[in-house]
């Protein structure tokens, strides 16, 4: 029995209805690795300058209510400056959800490339995510008599 492997498959979105209509690029998951996790969902989008990868990322497990505005307080989305264009949170969500966009100037680079970039990029949001629940680890207190 011949096994496949697990793909990342990125859609385009068609610009107009808003719709995932065409796959842009597909990836093994095994490329991205343990950050997989991390990540909420992902597409394409042609933007003006060329086509733009809307990664959104998460937490890896469930946040207690407390924790959900002091990771929002913490998390430092500067972090993304020099490889996103834009880092935005997204509300109305149970974690705290960030939505990272990125410039992608080549379909035809394929798969790999692409894992690359998107699996430094989920390593970035990782290192911070750990650094901002590190800090407010003390921080209940704080937090906890708004909740």
């Amino acid at each position: 029995m011949m096994h496949e492997e697990a793909q990342l498959v990125i859609m385009l979105r068609n610009s107009a209805t808003g719709f995932l209509e065409t796959e842009y690029a597909a990836m093994p998951l095994a490329e991205i690795g343990e950050t997989e996790a991390l990540l909420v969902n992902v597409f394409a989008a042609q933007g003006e300058g060329g086509v733009n990868i809307h990664m959104k990322v998460s937490t890896p497990e469930d946040v207690a209510n407390w924790q959900y505005n002091a990771i929002y307080d913490y998390y430092d989305t500067e972090v993304f400056a020099r490889d996103a264009a834009s880092v935005l949170e997204v509300e109305d969500v149970v974690n705290p959800t960030w939505e990272i966009v990125f410039a992608w100037a080549d379909a035809e680079r394929g798969g790999a490339e692409l894992a690359r970039k998107v699996r430094a990029m989920l390593e970035i949001h990782r290192a911070e995510l750990d650094d901002t629940l590190r800090v407010i680890a003390d921080k209940e207190g704080d937090y906890a008599d708004g909740v």
